[in-house]
């Protein structure tokens, strides 16, 4: 009997209990659906080690799927007994009379990364799932600098261990360690010790500033030079994820109440655009726009295609579905959601090589497609898509093979 699932049986991609396992030809294990979805929406490579992957490189786990048949869990809800198979906790957890609507057994259903900084409240388990896509790159981001917390602790704190060690070895061996007048002896012996690292490191300190007349002026260049690597590497992991992010593209549109009320003042001259994203590694390059539309009722939302490193290599014009969401955060269901397919008759939808300025060529295709109403105003305001002053758009660009 179980009380979490094993990882043997866990879900890379859904991170939940293997439904149909299927094993690929590396060794790695995924539900059926979810491995087929992969392979169908993103690239032909594995989720985990990204080598090459094909749907043919499939084939069913019968084995695990025996073994995880087998298993039983306990409910997981203070003062529930009942044991279930393993596959059937998800249905029994969400319909067990104790069952508090708790997440992680959390009071105050935090956010599963809260112990790293992260401070959004969850209502659901729908919205928790909604709240782990949309978060990505903030818990990513949150994880590095605990890690790098932890790391400049666990030094400090191994340096102290050290000097402990240090006046520890100068104990007289025959003393009682239980005495008095040992633990006096111990405590004056640790605050020599700490006294002659503080010479020592005063006249090291004398020393390097003799030697290398070292400057307020010095420090303030190096510590600029560390801050302009420090956005050299954001804007590089930045660049990174919009080449790898396989035409899906999430857009958190921050103040959007101040934003709105530009559009409403001049709607022809305020326009709002994503950074330009790829449909994958060696893809199409596009971005997403919105403005208000000519009723001043509605915002528009369109899709541009850009000039990519790739252009050479593909295709034109392009050929695909392009899916537009607007994701309410309290309530999925209310999500707006709307699918488009490409046009080899438009002009939106070719090569970014005209309109040309001497011998440059513009960077994005003047012409756009999408919905010049794509949702009405009033319903983003009264319909609870607004939190923390910001909407969340979903773009997803999927091209025809």
């Amino acid at each position: 009997m179980l009380s979490l699932i094993d990882p043997r049986f866990e879900c890379s991609i859904c991170l939940n209990c293997l439904k149909d396992p299927m094993l690929t030809r590396c060794g790695h294990r995924f539900c059926s659906e979810c491995i087929n979805t992969w392979l169908k929406r993103k690239s032909q490579i594995c989720p985990i080690d990204l080598l090459p992957l094909t749907i043919e490189g499939l084939f069913p786990d019968n084995y695990t799927k025996r073994e995880i048949d087998e298993q039983k869990v306990a409910c997981l809800n203070t003062g529930c007994d009942v044991t279930i198979p393993l596959l059937e906790a998800d249905q029994h957890y969400s319909s067990c009379g104790f069952n508090k609507n708790q997440i992680n057994g959390l009071a105050d259903n935090l956010c599963p990364f809260h112990l790293i900084g992260c401070k959004d409240t969850i209502k659901d388990k729908n919205e928790l799932s909604n709240h782990l896509v949309m978060s990505v790159h903030r818990h990513v981001t949150l994880l590095t600098k605990s890690h790098i917390d932890f790391m400049n602790k666990f030094q400090i704190r191994d340096g102290a261990r050290s000097k402990a060690l240090e006046a520890t070895q100068m104990w007289d061996a025959d003393k009682d360690p239980n005495s008095e007048k040992a633990l006096l002896c111990n405590l004056y012996e640790r605050i020599v010790v700490l006294e002659q690292s503080n010479i020592e490191k005063d006249k090291d300190i004398k020393r390097l500033t003799q030697k290398n007349a070292i400057k307020d002026k010095d420090i303030e260049q190096l510590s600029e030079m560390v801050n302009n690597l420090i956005v050299k590497f954001d804007q590089s992991q930045n660049a990174i994820s919009l080449i790898t992010c396989n035409g899906v593209y999430i857009w958190r549109f921050e103040n959007f109440m101040e934003s709105l009320k530009s559009m409403r003042e001049k709607p022809l001259q305020t326009q709002y655009y994503t950074p330009g994203f790829y449909t994958s590694s060696a893809g199409y390059k596009l971005c997403g726009r919105i403005n208000m539309s000519t009723d001043n009722r509605h915002l528009s939302l369109f899709i541009h295609m850009m000039r990519g490193d790739y252009d050479d290599t593909l295709i034109w014009p392009f050929s695909g579905h392009i899916t537009l969401s607007l994701i309410n955060p309290t309530n999925p269901i209310q999500n707006i959601c709307l699918t488009m397919q490409s046009s080899a008759e438009s002009e939106a939808f070719r090569r970014c090589s005209f309109g040309n300025i001497g011998n440059e060529v513009l960077s994005l295709n003047p012409r756009a497609f999408g919905y010049s109403e794509f949702v009405a105003i009033d319903e983003v305001l009264q319909n609870g898509f607004i939190k923390n002053d910001s909407i969340v758009i979903k773009i997803i660009v999927e091209c025809n093979k």
